[in-house]
């Protein structure tokens, strides 16, 4: 164990006298004010203010704006900030709180929802929350595709659109009814905001170009902010300039306190693994008791804050610590709870849900760190309002490496050097998008796009010819190789890619839950050992009772999370899945420590291409392991990564 004390951070004032919501705004938010550029990259650490600097070049510019947030836990909390800036400027708002409450629905005759505004209000600004469990929570009397239509409709002078690249990206794929009418709406935003752009790699990353080239035409301005700097950000250069690279300001001398003291021990995983298990439950709750009791007293709204990887491990977590503690002390926090029904009690425990967006008035936090941008990202929870105290629970090697390396007292703007000096830095794999096999995702994402482009392209001959026109050739893109896919558009590769999501499949799967009232969530893959599954339902059929999935997607009803994980194998012939093949029974079979659950399981993963590799791959990948060899099979839109991966790497089965 390594104890270190973070020492305080400010950042520089503006040396003008620009406010913002009555406070003297920093360097990097004055600089986005008044920056006309096309493309701004804000550089700042957590807790310094990004999202002013966005809204306030917003609200200067006077003009309509879209907020893309990486992830739908994320939506409420920045939309509720953003509407308490807006009020505290003086601004009338809509509030996005409003959307879906009885009160502001007409439903006469049956007719589709139409968004009332209360005669008083008369808005300069409505905020607007767009997600797919939004608009079927509004589209009770209609589709999602007119409930869309209306919210673009509201009376109000601005719209600011709070959404989720998987949402743009099913207009773009038609998803929606009305789609060529929802498209053009989206000719009214001139600024677009991308938050947290450090969490897009690989295929999503590729999946946000093919969707920001396409808009390149549409916005007028593009505004990146980060916490952790990307080298895709460079990419995106090739296609909108002018653009400012903007970076928060550390100072010595008078500025914005955004970071206060913290005692910080680092201290190795219990099993050398993510927290799961009944063993890392006791060693865990032994740390969290420690600290809750010891700042039980300290005058913040939250005493502890926990944050952990697995939705599994925080529900076991939650029902442990509820027992010794009371119901009233200890919240849930995650996917499975939802917006409205979440709260912050004075132990809060949560999963990534809370990592990014929620300003947290926390005594101390536990959090369980893979990687470096989730270390960063996390201890920035705590220490905003107050002096506190942390536990990180990391690798060995990394807890190692700050025993060695790190000094008894460190700034804070040094601790990001030494977290990525000790722990894996995820790579963006920015240069996959000049591959040949992302130029075989975009045919995809246009072939998704045909009954959109249909008016312009009528056939495919159209289309294809017309990527020989400048304008359409995407700077990032091998263009020899995208003709080459789009002459074959009707290929099974291509119309599968064109049925996945904005992540590929696997990265985000529908679960319903029968324990909790049948809630409806998305998992990543790595829960899937943790699943308790009844049975694996189409998007159709689920949609009929809650429609909460797209396209073609497959939900798995589950029964309950299980104590004990089980362990997920695959076997397929050794000439199978040497080039990206699609998964059936013919190709490969899954082997569970309980077998009865294989046929269960092996649904979500029939149909979907998947590629081999003789190297570990990138945990972030949904992949399985062979049952004898060291090989492993990486299932999705992610197959093309990797099999990008090993061509550049000269590996080969």
């Amino acid at each position: 164990m390594q104890e270190v004390n973070l020492l305080p951070l400010r950042l520089a004032f503006s040396s003008g006298d620009d406010r913002f919501c009555g406070n003297r705004m920093m360097t990097h938010q004055t600089e986005t004010m008044h920056s006309e550029c096309r493309l701004i990259t804000v550089d700042a650490p957590t807790a310094s203010g990004k999202t002013v600097a966005f809204l306030s070049r917003i609200v200067k510019s006077k003009k309509d704006a879209a907020v893309v947030l990486p992830t739908n836990e994320l939506l409420e909390d920045q939309a509720r900030s953003i509407c308490q800036s807006l009020r505290q400027q003086g601004f009338n708002v809509f509030d996005c709180e409003h959307v879906g409450r009885e009160e502001y629905l007409s439903t006469e005759d049956r007719s589709p929802p139409s968004f009332a505004i209360p005669r008083s209000l008369e808005p300069d600004y409505a905020v607007l929350i767009v997600s797919g469990d939004r608009l079927f929570e509004l589209a009770r009397h209609g589709s999602k595709g007119v409930a869309l239509t209306k919210l673009f409709a509201i009376p109000a002078n601005h719209l600011i659109l709070i959404t989720n690249p998987d949402t743009i990206q099913l207009i773009f794929r038609a998803k929606y009814a009305k789609s060529g009418t929802i498209l053009r709406e989206l000719l009214r935003f001139n600024i677009l905001v991308v938050d947290e752009f450090h969490m897009y790699h690989g295929t999503t990353l590729a999946n946000l170009f093919f969707l920001l080239w396409n808009l390149r035409n549409v916005f007028h301005q593009l505004i990146i902010t980060t916490a952790t700097p990307s080298p895709a950000i460079v990419r995106l250069g090739e296609f909108l300039n002018p653009s400012l690279a903007i970076s928060a300001q550390p100072t010595d001398k008078d500025g914005h306190m955004v970071r206060h003291p913290m005692r910080l021990r680092v201290i190795p995983h219990p099993q050398d693994h993510f927290l799961r298990d009944n063993n890392d439950l006791d060693v865990v709750i032994g740390h969290i008791m420690q600290l809750y009791k010891k700042n039980r007293l300290v005058p913040s709204t939250v005493k502890t804050l926990v944050i952990v990887n697995s939705i599994a491990f925080c529900i076991k977590l939650a029902r442990r610590l509820k027992e010794e503690l009371g119901e009233e002390n200890v919240s849930e926090v995650h996917s499975l709870v939802p917006n409205r029904e979440r709260h912050y009690a004075e132990l809060t425990i949560g999963t990534s849900a809370i990592e990014i967006g929620i300003d947290f008035d926390t005594a101390s936090i536990l959090f369980e760190a893979g990687d470096a941008p989730a270390f960063i990202q996390r201890v920035g929870r705590a220490a905003r309002h107050r002096e506190a105290e942390g536990i990180a629970i990391v690798p060995p090697e990394t807890a190692l490496y700050f025993k060695e390396h790190a000094p008894t007292d460190l700034p804070y703007s040094e601790l990001r050097r030494l977290v990525y000096a000790a722990m894996d830095e995820p790579r963006s794999y920015h240069e996959f998008l000049s591959s040949p096999e992302c130029a075989e995702l975009y045919a995809g994402f246009l072939y998704g796009m045909a009954h959109i482009v249909q008016n312009e392209y009528p056939d495919r001959n159209a289309l294809v010819s017309s990527v020989n026109e400048t304008s359409h050739q995407p700077p990032f893109l091998d263009i020899a190789h995208l003709k080459e896919y789009l002459g074959a558009f009707f290929r099974k590769e291509i119309t599968t890619i064109a049925e996945a999501g904005f992540r590929g499949y696997l990265r985000s799967i529908p679960v319903c839950l029968e324990n909790y009232n049948n809630r409806m969530t998305r998992l990543g893959f790595f829960e899937l050992p943790m699943l308790k599954p009844k049975r694996v339902v189409s998007a159709e059929e689920f949609n009929e009772g809650y429609g909460m999935a797209d396209g073609k997607e497959r939900v798995l009803v589950v029964e309950e999370f299980v104590e004990q994980p089980y362990i997920f194998r695959m076997t397929w012939p050794n000439d199978c899945f040497k080039r990206i093949m699609h998964i059936s029974e013919d190709t490969a079979r899954l082997d569970i420590s309980n077998p009865g659950l294989n046929s269960i399981f092996f649904k979500l993963l029939e149909g979907l291409p998947a590629y081999a590799t003789c190297r570990r791959p990138d945990w972030r990948l949904p992949t399985i392991k062979h049952s004898s060899r060291q090989e492993w099979l990486v299932i999705g839109l992610d197959a093309y990564l990797q099999a990008f991966l090993d061509r550049t790497a000269g590996v080969c089965l």
